[in-house]
């Protein structure tokens, strides 16, 4: 036992039976406590399958039966020394892709807007957790004028590195594009251009994008959007509790088939209210379930909504949401889970208690 403690070795050849002191079991217990990673393979002439296990119970990684063969001998050998380096160099692989993991979450997350963002009569807030270390949810928004945005979300099929990589490219995609069009395409064209590009130019075959997205224009004082495939908008009313589900008009996701047409007469328009709050989010918030197994659903959500709808501002919605399904034992770690809100700010008293929040929200974060 010192000589392992002390020394460097590849691997202990071990006798069951030792005379007085210890046997082969509890010095493979000890041994196995201080190095777990060195392996031992025990000498035993015993032939029952009770000596073999607990020879294994005591941790180590193989048996050789007495008498000892030369050829088994090495045999056994090699292939414990040859598989313990097999490990080692699995968990080294493992921890470089772990550490890759790490990188890509980080650059992952800058790609998203700020979790909150005042600009002029206009506040967005946010909330986005992956199911596993990178994920496939976007949302954005683009500003194109001090009086119009461009706002959507997204959710890629799938989960993990795939998904995030095609969101990247997707959302560098869905930029350039809002960016270079002029004012006199609509949505509609929008939309069809870029599903022949995500088909044709990121080869989107296995996978497809649920998109909904639309200009925030608050001199026409009206939300115009395009909803491909995904979860619906959901209007909030403060003064009358209610909740809109604006799922009247919609299409068929990107990428689901080369060709599509995305037509105007898919364009929902929703007047602009300082009453209302808007919610967009992807279908992890209603797919996650309870210790029992119950989904939230489409009617947890609005209930839930109903109660929040007291909210002076949406920079507290999606937390609101996101404390209530973790009082509840929410799974919601089994997909990807985005809320993005806005609402329009007019009253001069609504913006400067938006900044207050703003503010207090930065203080208790920084000091977490």
């Amino acid at each position: 036992l010192q000589k392992v403690i002390n020394g460097n070795f590849d691997l202990v050849l071990l006798d069951v039976h030792m005379g007085k002191g210890l046997d082969g079991y509890e010095t493979c217990r000890l041994i196995n406590q201080a190095k777990p990673d060195l392996p031992v393979i025990l000498v035993t002439a015993n032939q029952d399958d009770e000596s073999v296990n607990k020879g294994f119970e005591a941790g180590s990684s193989d048996y050789i039966k007495k008498p000892v063969s030369r050829l088994e001998l090495l045999a056994r050998v090699n292939n414990t020394i040859t598989l313990k380096r097999a490990e080692h160099r699995n968990l080294q692989l493992i921890d470089t892709l772990r550490k890759d993991l790490s990188t890509a979450a980080n650059i992952q997350q800058t790609m998203l807007p700020k979790w909150v963002y005042l600009d002029n009569e206009i506040l967005f807030s946010s909330y986005y957790e992956p199911c596993e270390a990178v994920g496939g949810d976007l949302f954005d928004r683009i500003i194109l004028s001090s009086s119009k945005y461009v706002v959507y979300i997204g959710d890629i099929s799938g989960h993990g590195v795939q998904a995030a990589l095609l969101m990247s490219a997707v959302k560098s995609t869905i930029k350039l594009m809002v960016e270079s069009y002029p004012d006199e395409k609509t949505m509609a064209e929008l939309f069809t251009k870029l599903n022949e590009r995500l088909y044709n130019d990121l080869y989107i075959r296995h996978n497809y994008l649920t998109l909904l997205m639309g200009v925030v224009d608050l001199e026409q004082k009206e939300f115009r959007f395009l909803n491909a495939g995904h979860p619906p908008l959901i209007r909030i009313n403060k003064e009358t509790h209610t909740i809109t589900v604006m799922d009247q008009k919609g299409s068929l996701p990107l990428g689901w088939m080369p060709g599509t047409k995305y037509d105007n007469n898919d364009i929902d328009h929703i007047a602009l209210d300082p009453k209302d709050m808007y919610l967009l989010f992807t279908d992890g918030i209603y797919e996650c379930t309870d210790p029992q197994g119950n989904q939230f659903g489409m009617e947890g959500l609005k209930q839930l909504l109903k109660d929040a709808s007291m909210s002076d501002t949406c920079i507290t919605l999606p937390f609101k949401i996101l404390d209530y399904l973790e009082k509840n034992e929410y799974e919601t770690a089994s997909d990807d889970f985005s809320l993005f809100s806005f609402q329009v700010l007019k009253d001069p008293f609504a913006k400067a208690n938006a900044q207050d929040l703003i503010k207090h929200h930065h203080i208790v974060l920084r000091s977490i």
